[in-house]
């Protein structure tokens, strides 16, 4: 024989309204549980993505401060190579300029003495001559074309 059990009191009414209760709670429980769960992934991952993101980014950093180093290296030892060339080509010009002054100075030597050797009767008629007269003749005989 089935026994049909009818809640009739007001007790048992309350016990099967809180065991309702509980087991919607536990079932929300569950839920809220699961979504947690998801989001604890989620948050996970986002932290791995963004620790491998700094990671790169450092490394890209060091990567570009190496290169950066490098490109002021080659920098510097191009101005000191440019500094040095500039400082050798002063010397050569120093030098070959005062060759050239030389030179020139022999030249213009060797010019008077072989106008004096050709122009024999002026030498005693230039020194008997005041200052300003020995400069007139002094440019007619070197420089006879402006006369």
């Amino acid at each position: 024989m089935e026994e049909n059990h009818v809640c009739t009191s007001q007790s048992d009414l309350w016990v099967m309204g809180s065991h309702l209760f509980v087991e919607a709670l536990a079932v929300q429980l569950t839920q809220r549980e699961g979504e947690l769960i998801q989001e604890k992934a989620e948050v996970k991952k986002l932290a791995n993505f963004l620790k491998q993101a700094s990671e790169d980014a450092k490394k890209l950093v060091d990567e570009e401060r190496v290169f950066a180093r490098a490109e002021i290296e080659g920098a510097r030892a191009a101005v000191q190579r440019v500094e040095e060339a500039l400082q050798d080509h002063e010397r050569m010009s120093q030098a070959s300029g005062k060759q050239d002054l030389e030179q020139l100075m022999k030249e213009v030597q060797e010019a008077r003495r072989i106008k004096m050797l050709h122009q024999p009767s002026k030498v005693p008629f230039i020194l008997g001559l005041p200052v300003a007269s020995l400069f007139s003749c002094f440019e007619l005989a070197f420089f006879p074309l402006f006369s």
